[in-house]
């Protein structure tokens, strides 16, 4: 099982296992994986460790970044990227805005607002 070593690497190993909540990674997935990776300064031994294992790694509960607000978007992005946040998708993304401290009021105004904000950048309608 991989271990992660920094805050960064289980952040994004945590989006490695949302993305795959719905059994599988879209190509837009993992452009954007691709991207956090970049900005994470994951390796690239990481990242293919990561897609290679995903069916083994779970989300890291400890997983803590300076801004819990940042990671819980980056989660919400990713369960939206396909423009349906499905319930195990929507779940997983109240489960880790508890574990940031979050009340569950403000994680759904965070979702809500997340979301229209990606239906607006990729001009999706509805």
């Amino acid at each position: 099982m991989i271990k992660d070593t920094n805050i960064n690497e289980s952040h994004f190993r945590n989006l490695v296992v949302l993305a795959y909540s719905d059994k599988y990674i879209s190509p837009e997935e993992i452009r954007f994986l691709k991207d956090k990776a970049a900005a994470y300064n994951i390796t690239d031994k990481v990242f293919y460790e990561s897609i290679e294992e995903v069916k083994k790694l779970r989300m890291n509960e400890t997983a803590e970044m300076p801004d819990a607000r940042k990671q819980l978007t980056d989660f919400i992005y990713m369960s939206v990227m396909d423009g349906i946040l499905r319930t195990n998708e929507y779940e997983l993304c109240v489960w880790l805005g508890l574990k940031l401290g979050f009340i569950k009021e403000d994680i759904e105004k965070i979702i809500q607002e997340t979301s229209k904000d990606w239906l607006v950048q990729n001009d999706v309608r509805w």
